[in-house]
Formats: structure tokens, C-alpha cells, sequence
């Protein structure tokens, strides 16, 4: 966990982008089974029929394992696939993660696009994982700074099942945020389960 005094999202944001670079991937690897183990420690006993969930760059927490372990238990997962022209993005249902994704806009691996495949009703989703770059223990979020993920959770309800996945280096003492910003329910690192709001 990162101490220090200052809030602000571009003052945290430049410390953690840092000490990220740092990482190397055997790190990341080892670090990310931990976040995982304790990723299904929490979701076992929920009955998730449909998951909405990322695809990692390098130096996040690694999700391939979490996605293709879900798929194989019939849960629905959709992965989210970048609008640039729109400023959004739209999530997607993917069965194969080895056929059915391609390199988006930013060179991070989204689902190919299709009509039959896009999520249509939010409000059927159980439960929404999100990356970020720092999060604080009151659920605050810190992202990549292109807002794709803040416009989204805007516009699903509140009453929605929100989590993170981060290193413990991501967590941070306190984030100030905008009165726009959505908290995390709960931020899961490789140490811990941090239960920021009940879901």
C-alpha cells in the first residue's frame, strides 16, 4: 500500500504508473494467481450467471484465467470493446478468448464486433470487474485517465456489484474524487479482499 498526503488523481497517478513499470512479468504472474485465488474466494458461493470483465495489458493484473475458468462453468462473460469514435465502450460475449478477440485501438486485445454478441440489457449483469490504476479502501478508483469506465459505471445502476482487481501497490491511503465518480464495492488484491461498500 502507497502512503502519502497527496490526493490528487494526477499526483497519485504519476507514483503508481512508476512503480508499474517497474514490475517484471514474473512478478506480475506469480502476483496475479494470488489476486485470482482470491477472486473465486469471494465469488464461489454467489450464483454469477453473467460477468463483465476485462482483458489485462502486461502490466495488470492478469485476467485470462479468471475468463476462461468462468466460461467453463457456463457463466456468461463479455468483455468490453473500445468505441473510439463514440468515446465509449460496449461490452461483448465471448465463448474462445483464443479466437475471438483482436487488438484495439489501444493495443489491448477486445472481442472481434458483432451484433449477436453485444450485451443489450445491463441490468442482467451479476457481477462488473473493472481494472484501474489506484483505489483507495473507501472503493475510490483512479483509471487510466481516457474516462471509458467512468462513463459506463455512470450509467448502470448504482445498486450494481462492482470490484476491482489491483496489486497492493495500487491501493493507495485516499483518493479525491469528483462528485461523477463511481465507488468500488470491493478491490481485490493478491493480499486481501477489501470490502469498500456492501454490494
Amino acid at each position: 500500500m502507497l502512503m502519502h498526503k497527496n490526493t490528487s488523481k494526477i499526483f497519485i497517478r504519476e507514483k503508481i504508473q512508476k512503480i508499474r513499470e517497474s514490475l517484471d512479468e514474473a512478478e506480475i504472474i506469480s502476483k496475479s494467481r494470488e489476486v485470482e485465488k482470491n477472486y473465486f474466494k469471494l465469488t464461489e458461493p454467489r450464483k454469477i450467471e453473467k460477468l463483465l470483465i476485462y482483458m489485462a495489458n502486461d502490466k495488470e493484473v492478469q485476467t485470462k484465467n479468471i475468463i476462461n475458468t468462468c466460461i467453463k462453468k457456463n457463466i456468461a462473460v463479455y468483455l468490453p470493446a473500445v468505441d473510439a469514435l463514440k468515446g465509449r465502450i460496449f461490452f461483448y460475449r465471448v465463448y474462445d478468448i483464443n479466437n475471438e478477440l483482436e487488438k484495439g485501438p489501444f493495443g489491448i486485445y477486445q472481442p472481434k464486433v458483432h451484433e449477436w454478441n453485444l450485451l443489450n440489457n445491463e441490468n442482467e449483469i451479476d457481477l462488473i470487474v473493472v481494472p484501474g490504476l489506484a483505489f483507495d479502501k473507501k472503493g475510490g478508483r483512479i483509471g487510466s485517465g481516457k474516462g471509458f469506465y467512468d462513463k459506463f459505471l455512470a450509467s448502470v445502476p448504482s445498486c450494481k456489484s462492482i470490484t476491482a482487481l489491483a496489486f497492493e501497490y495500487q491501493i493507495v491511503d485516499e483518493i479525491t474524487l469528483a462528485g461523477h465518480d463511481i465507488p468500488m464495492h470491493k478491490v481485490i488484491t493478491e493480499n486481501r479482499i477489501i470490502p469498500c461498500k456492501e454490494d
